[in-house]
């Protein structure tokens, strides 16, 4: 890490022991995304559903049992059938009204909130003291729309996908037009896909010519299941029924920190907290946030009309990013790419 500190809250260390700063990288929800597409089915618990622990558990199957079938994934899958998928209407309707106050006044949601430490929230403190609820932005640690997906569930947190010594591997080799990509004599082999932090060399803004960078590579593959009633069609597009070029979410380019994401200046409750969206709405610069643009190219050739109640088999979430330094990444640009499309609804 960098030094940086903060302190635990008191209802975990009373003497509100200090440790290290986090920094994640976050996604970012709005309402106007669900006002284009369905809202995704894995929106997080909030108030009094986590008051065990502001924790989001997953509880899923390890990546290589194989009592249930998989279907579609963030990488690539193959599709089964899964005739005892649970509904998920009462969900969706709840959804739907996310961005609004569930509660009769909003000195109702600022008590709740202070009491629960909710971060997912859009209370606003005034100009003139009083409380006022506009929520327009979500700040997610993990990737909306992906869910049931083995060894994640319903929250696939976006460190734990790309940083996982474990699961991360190297592209294979690859030949196109008589050419060898990624072959046994690439340098890049030199190193496992995520190098120890000594071994990273950035690139600076004159070393184009000169130098070769070595930084962290993933590859990886997840088996997931659609949660939605595929034979059903929705008002809006579900996210799978994206055309090409749309964004249903975006990501934050920059890691950001305890603070940034829960929009408290402490680990008290205070009088100003805003949530992880009063970070998005101090941002100046567009820029900052990168949309996950779709590429939906391939339905083309299944059928001309493939757009709704056509389902794609395999979804690439391709994330570029720049190595700022030795310990600091920047994303630059992310793309969901859908392939192998069908028609069968039966099949999750």
């Amino acid at each position: 890490g960098n030094g940086e500190k903060r302190p635990l809250s008191p209802h975990i260390s009373w003497e509100e022991r200090e440790v290290d700063m986090e920094y994640v990288f976050a996604s970012r929800l709005t309402s106007q995304n669900t006002k284009m597409f369905s809202p995704p089915l894995n929106l997080p618990p909030r108030w009094s559903s986590l008051e065990r622990g502001r924790l989001l558990l997953s509880m899923s199957k390890t990546p290589d049992n194989t009592a249930t079938a998989t279907a579609t994934a963030t990488a690539t899958a193959t599709p089964a059938t899964n005739k005892d998928r649970r509904s998920k209407m009462a969900v969706t309707q709840q959804s739907n009204r996310f961005w609004d106050n569930p509660f009769h006044t909003s000195e109702l949601a600022k008590e709740a909130t202070d009491g629960y430490l909710e971060t997912f929230h859009g209370m606003i403190l005034r100009d003139d003291d009083t409380y006022g609820y506009e929520m327009s932005d979500l700040v997610l640690p993990y990737l909306p729309f992906f869910s049931s997906c083995r060894g994640f569930d319903s929250y696939i947190p976006i460190w734990s996908l790309f940083e996982s010594s474990a699961e991360c591997a190297l592209p294979e080799t690859a030949t196109q037009d008589n050419v060898e990509y990624y072959g046994t004599d690439w340098r890049r082999r030199q190193y496992p896909p995520l190098p120890h932090r000594d071994d990273i060399s950035a690139v600076g803004p004159f070393d184009i010519r000169t130098f070769y960078p070595v930084a962290d590579w993933c590859e990886r593959k997840l088996h997931c299941q659609y949660e939605e009633e595929l034979g059903q069609t929705d008002v809006l597009p579900r996210w799978f029924e994206a055309d090409t070029g749309d964004m249903p979410f975006s990501v934050l380019r920059d890691p950001i920190n305890y603070h940034e994401y829960t929009g408290r200046k402490a680990t008290h409750a205070s009088a100003d907290d805003g949530g992880g969206q009063q970070h998005v709405h101090s941002i100046q610069s567009p820029d900052t946030f990168i949309p996950a643009k779709v590429d939906r190219t391939a339905a083309l050739a299944f059928d001309e009309d493939c757009t709704k109640l056509c389902f794609p088999r395999k979804v690439v979430l391709d994330v570029s990013y720049y190595q700022v330094d030795q310990t600091t990444k920047r994303i630059v640009e992310v793309n969901l790419v859908y392939d192998d499309f069908d028609r069968d609804a039966e099949t999750s």
